[in-house]
């Protein structure tokens, strides 16, 4: 790395981002500078990094990007570089069409939205940038550079976010810079970025008095500043670079004596040198070119001349001399038009355009203009953009800052470029450009108030509320006032408005006649998902599904067709599924998930995912073998649709799935990667959902303080969990860890309360929350063999009315271990007998390996050693299959004491694969590429390439046409 004297002497060349002050600007900056090197060393070892610049206004963070830019130029890297304006921060995905789409045609593309094209789903849009992202690295390292990321716009930030979970394997470097606490900003999404643990954060200190000193001297080098003045100059700055910088110019500009004496004036200039010396500046000047300076800080950066002069009001001769001047004293810079946020068509001869040489320079001029000349200025800016026909989304831009002076057209400009964003899949972007819409045309209100609702409900429901509100009090026709209140019910569910959510649901429905029976039905079905598993609620879904089963008219209900109708039965058959499973209804239950997934076509509506998703959980429940295949298709149908949300449902049922029959790698892999599609939402009760199943696959491999950090993140200590027993299993799990810990007090308390309240509404069935058995074993040591006898004989009983050999089993095993802890060596062996024949051919393996394994501990107890060895042996095989280590440790041990001796790990066979080299081996042999493997698995192409070689090796085989012969059932088994 380079020493102090190199670091102060490197000049970085960055024309599209930034105009270099001097050498200065990387004083005291070593360390930064060599976790940039070491950052830019690991991407190019396919070892991809973030890194991000925090720190105030001046203080250099723009200097260390250029010095990264230039680390990566050095070596031939691509290097895409952005700069995020405060002024089209509205602007969906700007920062990422400026930051790609100049890299290749695919970019282009991708990023730009026709007024015909079909809105894009969100994942979709952020997996093809992904790829995009993949693909140019593949080809060369690539170095992407951001500045001023607290002026993002949100559906940047969030690629940004996207992104940053994929980086490992891949030649890229991510380099940004951003402001703490920028009114304005982002900031949820910036902390997921600075707050992530891969994530390197730079924090660039202010320069000590000896640098501010070594700083002075150098530009003052002729004049010898007194230690007096250099102090002076040091605490006015506060240490901070540029304005170090700007001081020295004002000091010289006015001709003050570098000494002590005049200390006074020196702090008198202060912190505020910037501003002062850049009007002084264009005081000094002709008129144009403070005309000029202003428009280009209206209009944007990538302001052609042309478009510049005549927002100036000034020809364009002379704003050409004009733009010439301020250049010679460090105002603006000269960037090519074609590198703008929104790159347009370009006349030959007008490639050059201008933009400020700092944000805080461009800050300065904008904060001078009286408020009146900046609105008439924006409306200006919107008429000749709209004239030269530029994108919507940047008139918009201005449209937001403009005098309402033409709202007819304006709003126009705003409902066409919502649209656009919408199509970009940036709904948030979208909803401000109908807020504005709002704004100027109240009287529009009832369809557009609508629209901006609906649009908000996932991403900020208390928002989407209040619109929804007011539409629904002006709407009159049926069929719309039931859309509107499905979205206003559901904001109100999120945000646990429960008893208003169900009065809007019911009203709604009620005006409902035999005309519109098409939209009932769905609105049926979702308000018993939103009621059955919330305590206060559920006898309203209880009485809902009565009702509906007796009603001629909803007979339909358990017949499955494709008509539109056809899509409400089948969601309806999927809720009234879950409701029959709650209650240990197996028969029923499995009969109506079976209709409501039957081959997943319905996922193509995107109202029907949810109940897709509770479907396919009931049948996992019951180990039907059906439920694999049903989520592959699931997952096959609503892949190509990229809506996060069906995604995310879909694969946290897969996670569970996998978690059930014991692959918990993989189960640990689906579950984060279900959270990671939720990481930009605030949907706590779904967090909270799939967080218990992922803490329980980490605390089942081994790893209890990984899944107690997990379940403190998501549900806090002393904060109420969210009302709804489908996040019961977090308390169940974190009652085992209480008693893993040695609590089995604490265990006992919590376990029993959310079990017993789960109970009273209908909640019985252990297949979903065992929350009998884990009391049970609290209760078991506590010493209070009679309770945990009785709890654990309840479980049983229930479980054989389910009837499937996941819950009985389970149910059967606890039972034995009670009843082993009790002395009644011969009455848990029978238990443990009956668990592993009920088990054996079953889809759970965890729960085999466990039950094998109690059986064996018990027979070697009672002295009979030989089978002992053989069903300790088998347990410890299942455990290590399914990456159970401490029950493998358990088995292991039990085995040596009654005589055997462990088989060592299979390095080949078909048995030696990890879960996930199974996984990867899977795909592969089902014709997927890896790149299409890495994508539907979260991982990289890296990942992908190891895993597949680890295969071959293991099985023998050279290349994936062999993987069908080694993995015959690769086209059947969907898990």
């Amino acid at each position: 790395m380079p020493s102090q004297a190199d670091v102060t002497r490197l000049s970085p060349r960055w024309p599209t981002l930034v105009h270099v002050r001097g050498a200065a600007d990387l004083v005291e900056r070593v360390t930064e500078c060599d976790v940039l090197g070491r950052a830019h060393q690991d991407a190019a070892a396919a070892s991809g990094r973030l890194v991000l610049v925090e720190g105030p206004a001046g203080i250099g963070k723009t200097s260390l990007l250029a010095h990264a830019a230039d680390l990566a130029r050095s070596t031939g890297d691509l290097v895409l570089t952005a700069r995020a304006d405060e002024l089209e921060r509205q602007l969906s995905l700007g920062v990422v069409r400026q930051l790609l789409g100049p890299a290749v045609d695919r970019g282009n593309a991708l990023l730009r939205a026709a007024p015909t094209d079909p809105p894009v789903g969100d994942f979709t849009l952020l997996d093809g940038l992904f790829q995009l992202c993949a693909r140019l690295a593949e080809q060369r390292p690539v170095t992407l550079v951001v500045d001023d990321l607290h002026w993002a716009d949100h559906s940047s930030l969030r690629f940004l976010a996207y992104l940053r979970a994929r980086l490992e394997g891949l030649r890229l470097l991510v380099v940004g810079a951003t402001r703490p606490h920028e009114p304005g900003a982002d900031q949820p999404l910036l902390d997921l970025l600075l707050l992530d643990e891969t994530c390197t954060v730079l924090r660039p200190a202010a320069l000590s008095p000896a640098g501010s000193a070594s700083v002075l001297r150098a530009a003052l080098a002729r004049r010898a500043p007194d230690d007096a003045f250099l102090a002076a100059c040091h605490q006015a700055c506060g240490g901070n670079p540029l304005l170090l910088g700007e001081l020295t110019a004002a000091v010289l500009s006015a001709g003050i004596a570098l000494d002590g004496d005049n200390v006074d004036q020196v702090t008198a200039i202060g912190s505020r040198a910037l501003a002062r010396r850049v009007r002084a500046r264009l005081a000094s000047l002709p008129a144009a070119c403070a005309a000029l300076a202003g428009a280009v800080a209206v209009h944007g950066e990538g302001a052609p001349l042309h478009r510049v002069a005549a927002l100036a009001e000034i020809d364009v001769a002379s704003a050409d001399v004009a733009a010439g001047r301020l250049v010679q004293i460090d105002v603006l810079r000269r960037v090519d038009a074609r590198r703008a946020p929104v790159p347009e068509p370009v006349t030959p001869g007008e490639e050059m355009s201008f933009a400020f040489v700092h944000p805080l320079v461009r800050e300065a001029v904008y904060d001078g203009l009286d408020p009146r000349a900046r609105r008439s200025g924006h409306a200006r800016a919107a008429h000749l953009l709209r004239e030269a026909g530029a994108d919507p989304e940047r008139v918009a831009a201005h449209i937001l800052r403009a005098e309402p002076d033409e709202p007819a057209w304006y709003v126009e400009v705003l409902r066409r470029a919502a649209d656009l964003a919408m199509r970009r899949g940036a709904a948030r972007d979208a909803a401000g450009y109908l807020e504005h819409c709002l704004r100027l045309a109240p009287e529009l209100a009832p369809r557009v108030g609508a629209e901006l609702g609906l649009l908000l409900v996932m991403p900020d429901p208390r928002r989407a509320g209040g619109y929804l509100r007011e539409a629904l009090l002006s709407a009159r026709e049926p069929a719309r006032r039931v859309v509107i209140a499905d979205g206003l019910a559901t904001t109100l569910f999120m945000t646990n408005q429960l008893t208003e959510a169900v009065d809007v649901y019911q009203s709604a429905i009620a005006e409902l006649d035999d005309r519109h029976a098409d939209a009932r039905t769905p609105q049926h079905a979702n308000l018993i998902n939103f009621t059955l598993d919330v305590a206060q609620t559920h006898d309203l879904a209880r009485d809902l599904i009565r009702a509906v089963r007796a009603d001629a008219v909803h007979a339909g209900a358990v017949r499955v067709d494709a008509s539109d109708r056809g899509v409400g039965s089948r969601m309806l058959n999927g809720m009234i599924a879950l409701y029959d499973a709650a209650a240990g209804l197996s028969p029923d239950a499995v009969a109506l998930a079976r209709r409501c997934v039957e081959d997943g076509a319905i996922v193509i509506h995107g109202e029907a995912v949810t109940a897709v998703a509770l479907a396919l959980w009931v049948q996992t429940a019951a180990d039907d073998p059906d439920a694999p295949r049903g989520i592959e298709a699931a997952l096959a149908r609503a892949r190509p649709l990229g809506s996060m949300q069906s995604l995310m449902s879909l694969t946290f049922v897969r996670g569970c799935a996998l978690f059930w029959r014991g692959a918990l790698a993989e189960a640990e892999a689906a579950c984060e990667q279900a959270l990671r599609y939720l990481e930009a939402e605030e949907w706590r009760a779904v967090r909270q959902f799939i967080t218990g199943y992922l803490a329980d696959a980490l605390l089942e491999q081994g790893r209890p303080r990984q899944a107690a950090r997990l379940l403190t993140r998501a549900w806090p200590v002393g904060e109420p969990p969210y009302p709804s027993f489908r996040v019961r299993w977090l308390a169940d799990v974190r009652a085992r860890l209480a008693l893993l810990d040695g609590r089995p007090d604490e265990c006992l308390r919590i376990s029993t309360a959310a079990g017993r309240e789960a109970a009273a509404h209908g909640w019985v069935n252990p297949a979903f929350f065992p929350w009998r058995s884990t009391s049970a074993s609290a209760l078991d040591a506590m010493g209070r063999a009679a309770q945990a006898r009785a709890l654990a004989a309840e479980e049983v009983e229930l479980a054989r009315a389910w009837g499937a050999p996941r819950a009985l089993g389970h149910a059967l095993r606890v039972a034995g271990l009670v009843e082993r802890s009790d002395g009644a060596d011969g009455a848990a062996a029978r238990l443990f007998g009956e668990a592993v024949d009920v088990l054996a051919d079953s889809p759970a393996r965890l729960e085999y390996a466990k039950a094998l394994v109690d059986l064996g501990v018990t027979t070697h107890r009672a002295g009979e050693h030989a089978p002992a060895r053989r069903l300790l042996s088998l347990g410890l095989d299942v455990a290590t299959e399914c990456g159970a280590e401490p029950l493998a440790r358990l088995a292991a041990g039990e085995l040596r004491a009654a005589g055997g001796r462990p088989r060592r790990v299979r390095l080949t066979g078909l048995g030696s694969l990890t879960p996930s080299e199974r996984r990867v081996a899977e795909l592969a042999g089902a014709g997927l590429t890896n790149r299409a493997i890495a994508s539907r698995l979260f991982v990289t192409v890296k990942t992908v390439e190891m895993h597949l070689a680890n295969t071959y090796r293991k099985l023998g085989i050279t290349c994936r046409d062999q993987l069908r012969e080694h993995l015959p059932r690769v086209a059947t088994e969907g898990i």
